[in-house]
């Protein structure tokens, strides 16, 4: 059993062992913090400010977590009065005098006392942990790290500054608009966060990062009765990390979580074209010339009476299909809905029959089951049946068809467009 006796620790205690991991005067040092692990301290809140107080000096700077996420619920984020979410010690830090905080973007604001506190507390940013926030600078300007009593997962808000950094697959762009106010004046913003998938049960494992990160000689550590304190520097931490993230932007997930995130491979290499059918054609040929557009390619396909051109341009490409008979799917289609001209969207693919195997098993099937020639030569394309599409009308194209004796001989059964 472990001795009470041995776990009290004094404010002093506190004061030595930061200096023993390593903060120094006029150092800018951000700090998480779980205050349990400081056992029967008397006054820990008040006993762990001061001792950071003391150790960085008054020309150096502390920050800490204000985190609020009321804002993602609606409620308005007011940079005086919104509570910091994130414990006791940060709640605490909010309140002392001379303490500035951000509120660009409100749910994660930090807040900061000492000499550059001013300085960070102006920082604005659209998104969390971007090139413009203030965990970026805290990177840029080489802070210090300091763990109080928690550990990689809970307390080190720079893996999410990571995740960010490298767009990791199982996150995505989330927009939120709210009112926030400060120093008594309301307005509106509208931030971004880069939240956990909704579709995949994920949980980053950063412990184990962090343990290597220690196993590699970056971490200073030292403990005051059960209390474990660490401290690292950010730019150590980045350059440790940014090789794993490059290598694997999924290393934070256990292994059968990231399974989930492996590339599929798929035979679609990207959009080859938008097509367009309109009664006001030469109108929408008008536009696409001031972008501007060139046309590349025309032809007639007899078989689906039509006439096609392609316009290219700015990575842009965009199909006009004009109807040359009034019996022409298309012209029905332009009858029945005037004022609808985007008609289908077309993905270019690599192999036409290994892109047919594989959007069928995927469920997907063709509209006739034909194969048609395209007005550029080599190529052949299909559609996939709208009634598996959501209604969608979806081209397969590919411009690899070598085979002239093939192309000539596909198969025309005539062709339904929606």
């Amino acid at each position: 059993m472990t001795n009470i006796e041995n776990t009290n620790i004094t404010r002093d205690d506190l004061l030595s062992a930061f200096i023993e991991v390593g903060v120094e005067h006029g150092d800018t040092v951000y700090v998480a913090s779980s205050l349990m692990a400081l056992g029967l301290m008397d006054d820990p809140i008040g006993g762990v400010l001061w001792a950071l107080q003391e150790a960085v000096g008054p020309r150096g700077t502390l920050v800490m977590p204000a985190f609020n996420f009321d804002f993602c619920n609606g409620q308005p984020f007011d940079r005086e009065n919104s509570p910091a979410q994130t414990g006791t010690l940060p709640e605490a830090f909010r309140k002392l005098s001379g303490t500035q905080r951000t509120w660009s973007p409100p749910f994660h604001s930090i807040t900061a006392l000492g000499a550059n506190s001013g300085e960070i507390a102006n920082i604005r940013a659209m998104t969390s942990f971007g090139s413009d926030s203030v965990f970026e600078h805290l990177y840029k300007i080489d802070a210090k790290h300091l763990l109080i009593g928690c550990g990689y997962q809970q307390g080190v808000p720079h893996f999410h500054w990571l995740e960010e950094r490298f767009e990791v697959p199982y996150r995505y762009w989330k927009r939120f608009e709210g009112d926030v106010i400060v120093d008594g004046q309301s307005f509106r913003r509208a931030f971004f966060q880069y939240v956990r998938s909704r579709t995949h049960a994920v949980s980053g494992d950063a412990e184990q990062l962090g343990l290597q990160f220690e196993i590699a000689g970056h971490v200073r550590e030292t403990k005051r009765g059960l209390c474990r304190i660490r401290q690292f520097s950010l730019r150590d931490f980045a350059e440790f990390m940014d090789p794993l993230f490059a290598n694997d932007r999924c290393v934070l997930l256990p292994r059968e979580q990231a399974k989930a995130f492996e590339p599929i491979k798929s035979p679609v290499i990207g959009i080859h074209h938008i097509g367009i059918t309109s009664r006001y054609a030469d109108n929408i040929r008008e536009l696409i010339r001031a972008i501007p557009l060139q046309m590349r390619y025309e032809g007639i396909v007899h078989e689906l009476g039509v006439n096609v051109q392609y316009f290219e341009g700015q990575n842009v490409r965009i199909e006009i299909v004009d109807p040359i008979t009034h019996s022409s799917t298309v012209s029905r289609y332009q009858q029945q809905y005037p004022a609808c001209p985007l008609h289908h969207i077309a993905f270019e693919v690599e192999n036409m029959d290994d892109a047919i195997a594989y959007f069928q098993s995927k469920g997907y099937f063709l509209m006739n089951g034909d194969q048609y020639p395209g007005p550029v030569p080599h190529q052949v394309a299909v559609f996939l049946s709208p009634a598996v599409t959501g209604g969608l009308l979806t081209e397969l194209i590919a411009t690899n068809a070598t085979d002239l004796t093939v192309y000539h001989d596909i198969p025309i059964r005539g062709h339904e467009f929606v």
